[in-house]
């Protein structure tokens, strides 16, 4: 244990995808905390809107150590497309733990406060938004938790029927261990895009469906 350690430590790449890693489950446990609005909150009017850009530098060239985002304004580009341009004369400063959206954290601890955000009616989009002006980053992390607590899941329930059934086989052996054996073959030759696609049609995604909105943003 102590030699992987050294290992993980002293090639770059391993400790950057450990940190990765980890970075990934703290933002899934997290997510409302993490995420600067709710998976609900929706703005049709930002729909499809693009990354946020950062600056540093306003329009008169003046540095800012903080950095802010300009106020986003849907228009038409030269063959008539949607675009969204700049208004320069409208800057929101990013903020760390900043007030936002209310949630409820584990469920438990109701709360509003967010790791980073800006000021209504200002809009931080750092992955974008889809075509119901959701914040995409914000979706993210908490799709991060569902597919983490997924795979967890999924491995615990492995190890406890992996060990149980190869418990009887070992115990019993002959006739027993042959059943279990041909049926554990079965079940690894059948694809398990198929068996996802099963699972997925039995259970209804609050995620994968979108929620209704709770909350309508207009910028």
């Amino acid at each position: 244990m102590v030699k992987m350690k050294k290992n993980i430590f002293k090639s770059p790449v391993a400790f950057l995808s450990v940190a990765f890693l980890l970075c990934i489950i703290f933002a899934a446990i997290f997510a409302e905390f993490i995420a600067p609005y709710s998976i609900s909150t929706e703005n049709r009017l930002n729909a499809y809107a693009p990354v946020s850009k950062l600056h540093f530098f306003d329009s008169n060239g003046t540095f800012s150590f903080i950095p802010f985002v300009y106020s986003l304004e849907p228009g038409l580009d030269g063959n008539n497309f949607r675009k969204y341009y700049e208004n320069k004369n409208k800057k929101y400063f990013v903020k760390f733990f900043c007030k936002g959206d209310s949630y409820s954290l584990f469920g438990k601890i109701k709360m509003d406060i967010h790791l980073f955000g800006v000021d209504a009616p200002g809009a931080l989009n750092l992955a974008g938004t889809d075509m119901r002006g959701r914040d995409l980053f914000s979706r993210i992390c908490f799709g991060a938790r569902v597919s983490l607590s997924i795979a967890i899941i999924g491995a615990f329930i492995s190890f406890f029927i992996g060990s149980f059934l190869g418990g009887i086989s070992g115990y019993f052996g002959g006739v027993t261990d042959h059943v279990i054996m041909r049926g554990s073959e079965l079940f690894m030759m059948l694809p398990g895009f198929y068996i996802l696609l099963a699972v997925r049609s039995g259970l209804r995604s609050a995620i994968a469906i979108g929620y209704r909105p709770t909350a309508l943003r207009v910028s």
